[in-house]
């Protein structure tokens, strides 16, 4: 019996990113895959409008902000008006990302799963993976739950990450421009460090990323585990109703009860587990999140007091800080949808 290339996409001990890519080619290459390419690039334009609309609130808080400071009430009645339209544009661009996501979504499961279910009904192969006994891990269910998450986490895997690191790429520059140089004073000597408010993004991305990476990781293994264990109870629940006659026959019942509550001890178990890995991940990000508010601001402050820039600046700067962070922080926001 011949193995299609569906069925040898993602073993287990293979890499899952190169397998999710080996999924997109696949599908965005086949004949059927309708009008997939236009869709994606569809949704790549809006990501990038979404980034320039970004800027521009950026550029809107310090204006409206000097405004603010300078007691300007034309200029404030005009930062009303503005932001009404950039908020406007947000929404709208972001309503259409979250339709074309979600169809690119549903279009790409559509197509893998009619894939998955030909070779997997092809030549007798599902009599004999039944046959195989522990070499088949619930096929049906593989491909009605796995199919789904693969694609859904993978289209927002990569949305994610694309847009995280447009972001980080235009407001870089801005928060290097903004921050300007910092002089210390260090044996005696004076130090200079250029663009300081990015060099303190990144050394605070960089110690939230290690120490999610570090307690977030066993969720990993937990959700591989998690996942095998509903599968063999929803398979177990299945076998249950279809094998409901010779069970009530031969009054069965306890033991299948007794064999069900087991399983699902085993899905309780693997639960419990994750739950309290994501509680530890959860102290550590809420610290993380609540921390980042101020932490640019008061980096700034001695700019600001010393009078060096205005209040609109110093908005502006914890603003572009801020999008800085994010893009940054898209590890650490991201870790337990990566993990599952």
């Amino acid at each position: 019996m011949s193995q299609t290339p569906a069925l040898q996409l993602a073993p287990a001990s293979g890499n899952p990113f190169r397998a999710f890519a080996r999924l997109a080619r696949l599908w965005l290459c086949a004949p059927d895959r309708g009008n997939a390419r236009l869709l994606i690039a569809i949704l790549l334009l809006l990501t990038a409008v979404q980034v320039g609309v970004q800027i521009g609130f950026n550029i809107w808080s310090r204006n409206f902000f000097n405004a603010l400071e300078n007691r300007d009430s034309i200029a404030f009645q005009a930062g009303i008006m503005l932001f009404l339209s950039l908020a406007v544009t947000s929404m709208t661009v972001a309503v259409n990302q979250l339709y074309l996501k979600q169809l690119i979504q549903l279009r790409w499961r559509g197509w893998l799963t009619r894939y998955l279910v030909e070779a997997w009904m092809r030549d007798g192969r599902q009599y004999q993976l039944e046959l195989a006994g522990q070499g088949a891990d619930n096929p049906d269910q593989r491909i009605a739950e796995d199919v789904r998450v693969a694609t859904e986490l993978a289209v927002e895997f990569v949305t994610g990450l694309l847009s995280a690191l447009l972001m980080l790429i235009a407001f870089i520059g801005i928060l290097w421009t903004l921050s300007g140089p910092l002089h210390l004073a260090m044996m005696g000597r004076e130090v200079e460090i250029p663009g300081y408010m990015v060099w303190a993004a990144l050394l605070y991305a960089l110690l939230g990323s290690s120490l999610t990476w570090m307690v977030g990781r066993p969720m990993v293994t937990l959700n591989v585990k998690r996942t095998a264990a509903e599968a063999d109870f929803r398979f177990g629940l299945t076998r249950a109703r279809e094998s409901g006659e010779g069970i009530a026959f031969i009054r069965g019942e306890t033991d299948e009860r007794r064999g069900l509550s087991a399983t699902f001890e085993r899905v309780a178990g693997n639960v419990r587990a994750l739950m309290r890995s994501q509680r530890n991940l959860m102290w550590l990000t809420s610290a993380y999140g609540t921390l980042a508010m101020i932490f640019p601001t008061i980096v700034a402050s001695p700019d600001y007091f010393a009078g060096v820039i205005t209040l609109g600046g110093l908005m502006q700067i914890g603003a572009a800080f801020g999008q800085v962070q994010a893009a940054l922080n898209w590890f650490v926001d991201n870790f337990p949808r990566i993990a599952e």
